[in-house]
């Protein structure tokens, strides 16, 4: 019985596709293997960066509200809470300041 293509078969297909159709660029793609594998490893990586950023904007919109504290001579965010009341209550415990969207909402200055 018949499996079908092989996937070299289908990537000269793809790329003679392309190419009759005046897309010479995403034909070499196709026709060369070591293209594809850094095609595939650069979309790999974008999609890793827009899943990242999709959970960071998540994190942050459920817990909007930054602690952050001074260690030294720089600023540690000590972290993050869903309402200004339990982020004031941690702030005022550990001698902290409130963040939200990047400015100052409570604390020193």
């Amino acid at each position: 019985m018949p499996r079908g293509k092989s996937k070299a078969q289908l990537d000269r297909e793809i790329a003679q596709n392309l190419a009759s159709s005046g897309q010479p660029e995403l034909a070499r793609l196709f026709a060369d293997p070591s293209a594809t594998k850094v095609f595939v490893r650069e979309m790999r990586h974008e999609i890793q960066k827009q899943q990242t950023r999709a959970t960071t904007a998540a994190a942050m919109s459920a817990r909007p509200f930054t602690v952050k504290r001074l260690e030294g001579n720089h600023r540690t965010l000590f972290g993050r809470y869903p309402n200004e009341t339990e982020a004031r209550a941690a702030a005022d415990r550990i001698g902290g300041w409130i963040e939200r969207d990047g400015r100052v909402i409570y604390g020193p200055k």
